[in-house]
């Protein structure tokens, strides 16, 4: 694969535009947008930025649900030269203030009725009709591949996040490596199934618009396993990009319902350092054989995705459980390196270093932090060239595929969100109540890491965990928050004084909270609201009380995914996974099912 050039995201997409203007590049629902009217939309945005005083090398916002609207104001941003940075209208406003703050952001393209406060918004309305008298034309200053084309805030062990910066060559090269590996054309049907925060949206965007194919846009809430079928049937996709964790959710629950495997699919991208071996094996044998895994790996610092590997039981080399993350992209380059900065002996544990055209430019604002990450590359060819110091441990299989090992630092990934534990622990030491705290990410049933915080309470201060939970809501984001809390006198410390985390993990678990036992007797009520009760604690931990919201409570999405059909077996009934969201509090949602459960009963049985 030749080299990225000259070209940028805007400009490629252009040219697909061109080649093919009535074809469908953009569904969300029922509503499409064609190539031309894509293009069309990316102008007139690019003319009201540059109209509203943007110019290139600007930040600019994106704080909106995902839609096409959402998608045409990435796409606008760039086009005009300027960088997006993508924020989740759901992100706790400390935080959000803190990022805008930092990147200097004084425009902001946000939802009807946001209450997102910048210097300037601007609305995008559903049809963008508002932007008809602007002109279909390009811009006259577009961006070049040295030009920002987005900045992605991460996790930094600072207490504060990061933002990365990431310039078109980087994204093109991505791109152009996508479109070839996954074979993509016109014909291909995309799903975009991660938030549009988070950078790996972006690689299920913007390769298939290079390609001239279709991408169906996530909605704000994702399809739970059961109704995933049924969402590729109606739209016809042909390749999926979701996270590993989900794939083994939805794979368990096409075989507990005795559903096919859907017959459009022909490609499936995983994208995590651990793929496990025994989702693929139930894969293949539920027939899914012939349909390929990919697994890519790559940090936000490197343009997403800088090694891949096609994940297959036949052939596979090495004892572990887990499938490797591959090879690197074409114009990528990786180093597995000792603590002295020296290449390791193939077989052996080094740190990745990742060079070539998809490292980042580094961190805004961060000179410090990027001299520490960002390092000379001893084997570039060009002035300034750098290679980006991951943290990540891996060996070098006998065919050149690398095996991640884990990380040399306690950096670690909740639901593929890089979290550093030392922002959390910080966050939570701003708490008056806290004295100690200790924050580690411990693996659940299903492989997915829960956070976990040891704490020890400032004497007199009188404080519980619901408390301490409320004050993370308001700074960090769902995926950072703590699942459970264990209180203790004291850390246990280490010979050097540190805490010993080791020792943390040896600690008995404490016996969950038990719920009332479901009654042999009773009304229906009271037997789905003890049964539900039930399934909570198990899911969560404790019993709940009538007015917890699952969400707040220790619930995220994943474990949503597993109570819908933990309670579609006990109440032979069908539940939306969307259920969860819309009814979180406890008592709402034993109504709902409750209603559910009646209607079912209420049938004649066939």
């Amino acid at each position: 694969m030749t080299p990225p050039g000259q070209w940028t995201v805007p400009g490629r997409i252009a040219e697909t535009a061109r080649r093919t203007p009535q074809a469908t590049a953009l569904r969300s629902g029922e509503r499409t947008l064609s190539y031309q009217q894509l293009l069309r939309r990316m102008n007139q945005l690019a003319a009201r930025l540059a109209r509203l005083g943007v110019r290139p090398g600007d930040r600019v916002a994106v704080h909106m649900e995902p839609s096409l609207e959402a998608v045409v104001a990435l796409l606008g941003v760039m086009h005009a030269g300027a960088a997006y940075l993508p924020s989740d209208p759901a992100t706790p406003a400390q935080r959000l203030e803190g990022v805008l703050a930092e990147a200097a952001v004084t425009t902001a393209l946000v939802d009807p009725g946001s209450l997102l406060a910048v210097a300037q918004r601007l609305e995008l309305e559903p049809g963008l009709a508002s932007l008809d008298g602007e002109a279909d034309v390009d811009p006259s200053t577009p961006p070049s591949a040295e030009s920002l084309a987005y900045v992605i805030f991460t996790s930094g062990t600072t207490g504060r996040p990061k933002g990365v910066c990431v310039p078109h060559r980087g994204l093109v090269n991505l791109c152009q490596a996508v479109v070839e590996g996954w074979g993509l054309t016109p014909s291909d049907r995309v799903h975009q199934f991660t938030p549009l925060s988070f950078d790996a949206a972006a690689e299920a965007l913007f390769p298939p618009l290079f390609a001239g194919a279709s991408v169906l846009v996530r909605d704000t809430t994702p399809p739970g396993p059961g109704e995933f079928n049924a969402l590729i049937a109606r739209h016809q996709l042909t390749c999926l990009t979701v996270p590993p964790i989900y794939m083994h959710h939805w794979v368990t629950e096409l075989i507990r319902k005795g559903q096919p495997l859907p017959a459009t699919v022909r490609l499936v991208c995983l994208g995590g350092d651990k793929i496990a071996k025994e989702t693929r094996r139930l894969w293949d044998e539920h027939g899914g054989r012939h349909i390929p895994w990919i697994n890519d790996y790559g940090p936000t610092e490197a343009t997403i995705t800088s090694t891949t590997h096609r994940c297959t039981l036949e052939g596979e080399q090495g004892p572990q459980s887990f499938f490797p993350i591959g090879k690197p992209l074409p114009n990528v380059r990786i180093y597995l390196l000792d603590p002295h900065g020296k290449p390791v002996p193939r077989g052996e544990t080094g740190e990745i270093h990742i060079a070539g055209v998809g490292v980042a430019q580094g961190y805004l604002q961060r000179p410090e932090e990027t001299a520490q990450r960002f390092l000379p590359d001893p084997h570039g060819t060009g002035t300034g060239d750098r290679m980006y110091r991951t943290g990540d441990l891996a060996s070098e299989l006998p065919d050149g595929s690398l095996v991640f090992l884990g990380r040399v630092d306690d950096q670690v990934k909740i639901r593929g969100h890089r979290v550093e534990l030392q922002e959390v622990e910080l966050t939570l030491k701003r708490h008056p109540g806290v004295r100690e705290v200790a924050v580690l990410a411990v693996p659940d049933d299903t492989g997915d890491k829960k956070l976990v915080a040891y704490w020890v309470a400032e004497p007199g201060q009188g404080v519980v965990p619901e408390q301490l939970q409320d004050f993370l809501k308001e700074r960090l984001p769902e995926y950072m928050r703590v699942w459970s809390w264990r209180p203790l006198d004291r850390l246990p410390l280490t010979e050097n004084g540190k805490v010993d985390r080791r020792a943390l993990l040896e600690l008995p678990e404490p016996a969950p909270v038990a719920a009332a036992p479901a009654p042999s007797g009773g009304s229906l009520q009271e037997q789905v609201h003890s049964r539900l009760a039930e399934l909570w604690t198990g899911l969560l931990g404790a019993a709940p009380k009538p007015e917890d919201s699952f969400f707040e409570v220790g619930g995220d999405s994943l474990l949503a995914m597993q109570l819908v059909p933990q309670i579609e077996d006990a109440f032979q009934v069908a539940v939306p996974l969307v259920l969860i969201f819309e009814a979180p509090v406890f008592s709402e949602l034993s109504a709902h099912v409750f209603r559910l459960a009646s209607e079912s009963a209420a049938k004649p049985a066939p």
